[in-house]
């Protein structure tokens, strides 16, 4: 049988004091210094559900989402959402269904304005972009989003005219 990882009243005391506040690659690793090392994983489970914390709103972590560091932003008591995506709608409304916040220089974790751009459809990834511009091609990037996204209206108009053709 295997035993549960057991919490010194210290380690305990650490979690309550810095899980709200502390980045959480920061939390793991100083939990890890100070105390003996514990997955990722058993630090989460233990402060979320034995020890019923959640993280402080306004709270940011970087994660590994799909193969890219990504940074998220918890903006309320529930839901954790892409830092890129709200930087982007605090200036520009709601995103529509379909569209994607894109980083020109290909770094995922600079999430200023200017480094953002708007994608449309499915065509328009960062993997797309990183590959067929290269990092720290930030205005080569921005032309070639605008591509994209007018490409995308021209296949979306086309089919369009064409079901309007078939109806008629």
């Amino acid at each position: 049988m295997i035993e549960k990882p057991r919490y010194s009243d210290e380690e305990n005391n650490f979690l309550r004091d810095n899980y709200p506040f502390m980045p959480w690659q920061e939390l793991v690793t100083t939990f890890g210094a100070r105390f003996r090392p514990k997955t990722a994983t058993a630090l989460r489970k233990k402060c979320e559900t034995v020890m019923g914390m959640s993280r402080a709103t306004g709270a940011e972590q970087t994660i590994n989402y799909r193969g890219n560091l990504q940074v998220i932003v918890k903006p309320d008591s529930a839901n954790w959402k892409f830092k890129r995506n709200m930087v982007w709608e605090e200036v520009n409304g709601p995103l529509s269904k379909g569209a994607l916040v894109l980083h020109l220089d290909g770094n995922t974790l600079n999430c200023d304005l200017d480094n953002l751009a708007l994608s449309i459809g499915k065509r328009g990834t960062q993997k797309k972009l990183n590959a067929e511009i290269g990092p720290g091609q930030p205005e080569l990037a921005r032309a070639w989003v605008n591509i994209q996204n007018l490409e995308y209206m021209a296949r979306v108009r086309k089919i369009e005219l064409n079901r309007r053709k078939k109806e008629d």
